[in-house]
């Protein structure tokens, strides 16, 4: 385990590098400029996204993207299944750019799960928020500087504006988890769903009842975001089984 943390922290460092590379700023910029254009990039997700995020924006978003972004960010409320094709993106945007919009811009959520298929793949989740808001002198230049204290390899970490996040492992118990008075308001589950569990029914009953049971009853009532990410691989996959349940 800890070698596989070690590989996390050499990623985390070499895109640390990347991104202070890529999200530079105008040192010329009038504050009338800057105020003008950040009014002009929090109007539109998606061009908020590409000017923060350069080094996930290598290309320009999606219709699809506009439409999950657009659904999260109005809906307080929401059970969104994201069944995207590998390489769609679909991470980058609801486990990274539109949570931070809405801590950031909208002030809409103060305490964000994020559910990996194990605790390891969440943390390299929770690592890829850390080090934008740690090293993106592009949020920092326009927002403040934003971390404050905890560490991705901790599985926690809270900003300045007291917006915290933690990663678990599917399986592991939210219950009781607090930021101050808020309870989780935006849970993000990423690629949970594996063959091994789909061919065993016990497992995906367990699961929905985890998904349905403990992680929706965590929530902070009436601020209820959750996200999950995964392809439709099985007809006896989580996907395939919230589908039926969500659709009732």
């Amino acid at each position: 385990m800890a070698t596989n943390y070690d590989k996390i922290q050499r990623a985390y460092d070499e895109h640390a590098k990347r991104i202070q590379k890529a999200a530079t700023i105008d040192i010329h910029e009038t504050q009338e400029e800057k105020f003008k254009r950040i009014q002009r990039l929090e109007a539109n997700y998606l061009n908020w996204f590409a000017y923060y995020f350069p080094t996930y924006a290598t290309c320009e978003s999606a219709p699809f993207h506009k439409r999950i972004a657009d659904l999260i960010i109005k809906n307080s409320i929401i059970k969104l299944l994201n069944d995207a094709f590998r390489g769609s993106a679909k991470s980058v945007h609801t486990m990274l750019g539109i949570p931070l919009f809405l801590a950031l811009v909208k002030k809409e959520i103060w305490y964000m799960l994020l559910i990996g298929e194990t605790e390891e793949k969440a943390k390299a989740l929770l690592a890829d928020i850390q080090v934008s808001l740690k090293t993106n002198d592009r949020i920092i230049n326009d927002y403040g500087e934003q971390f404050q204290h905890g560490d991705w390899s901790k599985g926690n970490f809270t900003t300045r504006g007291g917006v915290q996040f933690t990663a678990l492992g599917f399986g592991q118990d939210p219950r009781g988890l607090r930021n101050g008075e808020h309870r989780p308001d935006y849970i993000g589950c990423d690629d949970i769903d594996t063959l091994k569990r789909c061919n065993n029914d016990r497992l995906i009953r367990e699961g929905i009842d985890y998904i349905t049971g403990t992680l929706w009853g965590c929530f902070d009532k009436g601020h209820e975001r959750f996200v999950f990410n995964n392809n439709l691989i099985h007809k006896n996959s989580f996907m395939a089984k919230l589908y039926n349940i969500i659709e009732k």
